[in-house]
């Protein structure tokens, strides 16, 4: 079995511990690193950071779609952007000789439904909390939709966010720039303020959007994963359009997040047990990226006494 050189010092992996960055990824300048995340960021949301600039200086924009002529292009125009954040992430990432994988669109055969429940759980959490924040502290708020075209448009784009935002905003800042090696509190507040820009229209109240977006970063760099983070953002999104519409909806996601709370919960206990039973041994190599036991090409974190969760997938 191949020893890769250890990414770090010994240190016990905790439920809190974050995933050492890959050191085996070609390196690429941080200039080129800057230059593909401000690029792409710029591509997809310019016109946010547009749009959230009139409204921090007090200028009225239109109320939007007013018809179905409106609404159907319009979201035909949701989707297309949907398919290209996808997209143009993973050929950038292609070219430096990564995958799908290393972005977490695929999920990791080391998180299993356990751990996304968990991740769900913990993102859900995260939502409720900056959403507070941010309604009692909020100087602004974007307007809601008066009409069912503009509902069905606003859906559209609710289930947009979570594959935009969660893709181009962190993933692919995340691989980025650990692929010219920055430092990792370099990474966090690159990846905070970003999303955080395109939120100033709440005023005082994009706190929220740091509380939030802070525990995101952290279940990504976490799990590795992508995907639940995904299926919460653009779920949450949906269940506020609806909610302002039928108000019987929050009722409903409420005893659904309870729901998910409590199977978290339970899951939470059961792998603490386990690990609670899982005997002591001493240090039987040096912490470092070994071969996959499981197969397959890929590496998985040794950490001195046992494998951890911690997988990539074959360069």
């Amino acid at each position: 079995m191949a020893l890769m050189q250890p990414a770090g010092p010994a240190a016990k992996t905790r439920w809190w511990s974050a995933q050492p960055a890959r050191a085996d990824t070609p390196r690429i300048s941080a200039r080129r690193a800057y230059a593909e995340v401000l690029l792409v960021f710029g591509v997809f949301f310019s016109g946010g950071l547009v749009y959230a600039a009139f409204i921090v200086t007090g200028h009225s924009l239109p109320s939007g779609i007013h018809g179905w002529t409106e609404a159907v292009p319009s979201s035909f125009q949701e989707v297309s952007t949907t398919i290209l954040c996808i997209l143009v992430p993973l050929l950038l990432v292609r070219r430096r000789g990564l995958g799908p994988a290393d972005l977490g669109i695929v999920k990791p055969t080391s998180v299993g439904l356990s751990q996304c429940i968990r991740m769900a759980a913990w993102a859900v959490l995260a939502f409720m909390v900056g959403g507070v924040v941010t309604s009692r502290l909020a100087t602004a708020n974007l307007p809601a939709p008066a009409s069912y075209p503009a509902l069905t448009l606003n859906l559209f784009h609710a289930a947009q966010a979570g594959f935009i935002e969660e893709i181009v905003v962190l993933a692919f800042v995340v691989v980025t720039l650990e692929q010219a090696r920055r430092p990792r509190p370099e990474i966090i507040a690159v990846a905070v303020l970003l999303r955080a820009s395109y939120h100033i229209y709440y005023g005082p109240g994009v706190l929220g959007i740091f509380i939030w977006a802070s525990v995101f970063l952290w279940l990504y760099l976490r799990f590795r994963t992508i995907v639940p983070l995904i299926v919460v953002h653009s779920g949450w999104d949906i269940i506020i359009y609806l909610a302002d519409r039928w108000g019987a909806v929050s009722g409903v996601a409420f005893l659904g997040f309870l729901a998910l709370f409590i199977t978290a919960f339970v899951l939470w206990l059961v792998d603490r047990s386990n690990r609670a039973k899982a005997e002591p041994r001493p240090m039987v190599a040096a912490p470092g990226w070994y071969l996959d036991p499981g197969g397959g090409g890929g590496l998985r974190w040794f950490n001195g006494w046992a494998w951890t969760p911690f997988a990539h997938p074959p360069p």
